[in-house]
């Protein structure tokens, strides 16, 4: 009876031991199950913190990139967004992503941007010109062009200026010179694809002429060295040669499809974790961030412009926003100095809609203003799944201290990524 009972504990402990060890590896892998599903809906790893973001930065968003790939060219104008300015306001700040790619077999065409006024009453006068753009093969999107673009777009102040020979944009009733003018253009082979962050300021050419700002910003393709007219009295020079847009309706070939098309009304987003900093003692070895996720989808369909023709999930992917992440790290009075918690970039175990496979991610960062760090491609799964430490800082006991960090996404790459904080 004795020998029977010692059995029963033995593999009670057995099955105990078990258990504990299954919950152990558990926890030791929890990181590598966050997951974004089609919905998009983020299933958090324990340890993960969830924050909320919110715009800023009054600068709109234009993102074209639906279609990504240009198959024909019977509606030149791939995305637009019309400015009618409120009462007062002289200027407007403009952001525009584009994405695209030469989907013809044998055609070269041009890709660029045009500013069409729309007002009879004032001129207007294009200014502040950014841009940083890369073209490569539509089949390597991510090296040879999402992250040259990623990596300038954090240092875009001191970017390529876009010399225009003439930056003024005529009334819409003006019969001598032309009402829209093209700003920037790419020519591209068949095969080839243009990405670029492109920052330009609208503005009243006299600021106290009559009337209110309303003109057009449109992204637009057409065949290499044609001139898009449709309007003898428009010619342009410059880099935007060739690139007035037609009167025509915006192209709906990519409404439906997940490529990312819309205006919004800003074109960053901050998020910070001050109500639940990370704390060195109830969670010593990792946190996480992850995004984009549910947190942070605040460009849909509903709030752009002409919400209509915009893409059905909207900017999912946040392509051309600027992420400014606030990181709160708190460590207890009593702890010994000179804790110091690294940080560095991980990729999650996301999935193909279309094949099922793990994709990867790239992107751009910096910390406090420094240097800027490039995320090479990361895949889940692979020993290139992490950047190395990109920051170390060390908290003082008692305090509340924060770090800050600036994020781009490469465009090409799949999402999200997470912000991994160790402390060591």
């Amino acid at each position: 009876m004795a020998i029977s009972q010692q059995i029963i504990v033995s593999t009670v402990k057995i099955i105990l031991l078990v258990l504990l060890f299954m919950q152990a590896v558990t926890d030791a892998r929890a990181w590598q199950t966050a997951r974004i599903t089609p919905n998009p809906v983020v299933d958090f790893p324990k340890g993960c913190i969830i924050w909320n973001g919110h715009l800023e930065n009054e600068r709109r968003l234009l993102v074209s990139n639906s279609p990504e790939s240009v198959t024909h060219l019977d509606t030149p104008v791939l995305w637009h967004d019309e400015v009618i300015g409120k009462s007062g306001k002289v200027f407007t700040q403009h952001r525009i992503f584009l994405w695209h790619a030469n989907g013809l077999a044998s055609t070269g065409i041009k890709v660029g941007v045009t500013v069409e006024n729309l007002s009879p009453d004032h001129s207007l006068t294009l200014t502040g010109g950014r841009v940083v753009a890369a073209v490569g093969r539509h089949a390597d999107p991510i090296k040879g062009v999402g992250l040259p673009i990623a990596v300038g777009a954090l240092d875009i102040d001191n970017a390529q200026g876009i010399p225009l020979a003439d930056p003024t944009v005529a009334p819409a009733t003006s019969l001598t010179a032309p009402a829209i003018r093209g700003v920037i253009g790419w020519n591209l082979y068949p095969g080839q694809m243009v990405g670029a962050i492109i920052e330009l300021t609208v503005m009243k050419s006299i600021p106290s002429a009559p009337g209110d700002l309303h003109y057009m910003v449109r992204v637009v393709a057409g065949r290499w060295g044609e001139q898009m007219t449709g309007n003898s009295r428009l010619s342009e020079g410059g880099n935007g040669s060739g690139l007035s847009a037609m009167q025509v309706k915006v192209s709906h070939a990519g409404e439906l499809m997940t490529h990312s098309r819309g205006s919004w009304a800003h074109c960053d987003i901050a998020i910070d974790n001050r109500t639940h900093p990370f704390s060195y003692s109830l969670n010593p070895r990792f946190a996480f961030i992850t995004f984009p996720g549910a947190n942070d989808l605040l460009m849909t369909r509903a709030n752009s412009y002409d919400s209509q023709h915009a893409s059905i999930d909207g900017n999912a992917g946040n392509w051309g926003v600027m992420y400014r992440i606030t990181v709160y790290v708190t460590l207890p009075a009593n702890t010994s100095r000179g804790k110091r918690i690294e940080m560095r970039f991980v990729a999650v175990n996301t999935w193909s809609k279309s094949s099922g496979q793990v994709n990867p991610y790239a992107g751009a960062a910096r910390v406090n203003g420094g240097a800027v760090n490039t995320i090479p491609v990361l895949k889940w799964g692979t020993k290139r799944n992490s950047t190395g430490v990109i920051w170390t800082f060390t908290p003082l006991p008692g305090n509340i201290s924060s770090q800050t960090i600036q994020l781009v996404h490469a465009g090409g790459a799949c999402l999200p990524v997470a912000i991994m904080l160790k402390g060591i």
